[in-house]
């Protein structure tokens, strides 16, 4: 977590350096990297606490019904997860999505551009085609909402899973 307390500016001249290294430059590899490196305390920690409200009992009267750990782990934990981890999720895909510092550093042809690189790169020769980028920038927000939608369930469940006291 000590990684994330430094803003993404003082972390993106060493990462190029280190990408340029690596031959990276202009990869979809580099951009994984580098977000996950920012997304990965976030959600470990997201799923630390999740993981630390299921019981142990749980898995105890799997154990004891005759079930292995992967199958009590599948059958029984995972589902309890499932809002935690649809949280993560959300958090992380919008958390990538949105990205724009490491996507504009790190890549440099439109192959491999982010749509927040790409509307911002948007071609006007003259004059700004605002009609176009408002047009570009609402069908790139169709992903987002689409996966809200899909992971509405969850995330509600995940959002107050410890709002209540027993």
């Amino acid at each position: 977590m000590a990684g994330t307390a430094f803003p993404q500016i003082a972390t993106v001249s060493p990462l190029f350096l280190l990408l340029r290294a690596l031959g990276l430059r202009d990869t979809w590899l580099a951009l994984i990297l580098a977000n996950t490196s920012f997304a990965l305390p976030l959600v470990i920690w997201l799923l630390t606490g999740f993981l630390q409200e299921v019981p142990a009992q749980l898995e105890e009267a799997a154990a004891v019904d005759g079930a292995s750990r992967p199958r009590a782990f599948r059958w029984i934990v995972l589902p309890l997860l499932a809002p935690g981890l649809a949280s993560a999720a959300l958090l992380t895909f919008l958390f990538s999505w949105n990205e724009f510092l490491f996507a504009y550093t790190f890549t440099a042809t439109e192959a491999s551009r982010t749509v927040p690189v790409a509307l911002a790169l948007f071609p006007g020769v003259f004059e700004v085609p605002w009609g176009d980028i408002a047009a570009a920038s609402m069908l790139a927000s169709v992903p987002p909402v689409i996966l809200v939608i899909v992971l509405q369930r969850y995330l509600v469940r995940g959002l107050l899973g410890g709002a209540l006291r027993e």
